[in-house]
């Protein structure tokens, strides 16, 4: 079983692969729109929101914007009547553009976010959140990083380290701080 989070990033952004993969996740979501739509039903961007996190998640938010600009026209011209023709778009229409625009956008957004997140994890000292320590495990004072922020519980200004990092809270401790 893999521990670490390198699994996410086979695909850089602005890479051909990562554009690759963003359009055959629209093209598997446009697949199965076409599946659905057959059934009689008609959401129009439910099956692309999916392949817009897929896209956003593996490739980036390069290919996940490739991914939403992709699925816009895909949308209007194969799924909204009349089918397989560019038409005048409605009120209700251009509400749902709209809709999606923002859904799609704070999905690349969060998917750009989450990594970066992880990139992060990966490049810190401690490697990752397996080699994190354990909050209920007893850190000695002197093998704390001095970057670490120490806080100062008693309100005087002394710096001790925060509970569960080195030092642990006596009973009502706590409470005296507050008083």
């Amino acid at each position: 079983m893999r521990t670490r989070t390198e699994y996410l990033f086979l695909l850089r952004p602005w890479s051909l692969p990562a554009f690759g993969a963003a359009f055959m996740a629209v093209m598997f979501a446009a697949t199965m729109q076409e599946i659905i739509a057959s059934f009689g039903m008609t959401p129009y961007f439910a099956g692309f929101v999916p392949a817009i996190l897929v896209a956003g998640l593996l490739g980036g938010a390069p290919a996940g914007t490739f991914a939403t600009l992709l699925s816009i026209p895909i949308v209007w011209w194969a799924f909204m009547p009349p089918h397989f023709e560019f038409n005048p778009l409605t009120a209700a229409e251009y509400d749902s553009f709209a809709v999606f625009l923002l859904m799609s956008s704070l999905i690349v957004c969060f998917s750009h976010l989450f990594r970066e997140a992880l990139d992060l994890i990966r490049k810190s000292p401690h490697g990752g959140p397996r080699h994190w320590a354990d909050p209920r495990e007893e850190v000695p004072v002197d093998q704390l990083k001095h970057d670490e922020i120490s806080l100062s519980w008693n309100g005087i200004g002394k710096s001790t380290p925060p509970i569960g990092r080195g030092r642990r809270e006596a009973p009502g401790e706590g409470l005296r701080s507050l008083v």
